[in-house]
């Protein structure tokens, strides 16, 4: 799974702008939101990586062109593309999932985007009771 994560954050590095990442405990997933400032709040994309897979996500996934509805999610606003297998990763679909969200993210952004990258530690949190069932 650890090259699984470190090939997914390669390949969402490689379509997307210099930007911060933020590295977070999200409960039952390790997470690198990408962000254009230091706001975990306004991440434009995740990577999560959970004991099976791997998720792409999209916080505002549901502003996403989607005509295949190949994005995963039911809630108000958060979408998200499993990963499986390192194929999963040349799917022409991410790539353009990933580029749109970074495309609304710089038309949303308040301040410039940062001239490289830079990874920020956010929360390591003590081990917690999850706040939902693992995912299988």
């Amino acid at each position: 799974m650890a090259a699984l994560a470190r090939a997914a954050l390669a390949r969402t590095r490689a379509l997307t702008p210099p930007s911060y990442e933020l590295v977070y405990d999200a409960y039952n997933a390790l997470s690198v939101g990408f962000s254009f400032n230091e706001r975990t709040s306004e991440h434009f994309l995740h990577v999560a990586v959970y004991p099976r897979h791997v998720n792409v996500g999209f916080p505002f996934g549901i502003s996403l062109t989607d005509p295949e509805r190949r994005l995963l999610g039911c809630g108000s606003r958060v979408r998200h593309l499993t990963i499986r297998t390192r194929s999963d990763l040349r799917d022409p679909a991410l790539a353009r999932f990933v580029r749109e969200a970074a495309e609304q993210a710089l038309a949303r952004a308040t301040t410039p985007p940062p001239a490289r990258r830079r990874l920020v530690i956010k929360a390591i949190y003590a081990r917690q009771r999850p706040r939902r069932p693992p995912s299988s």
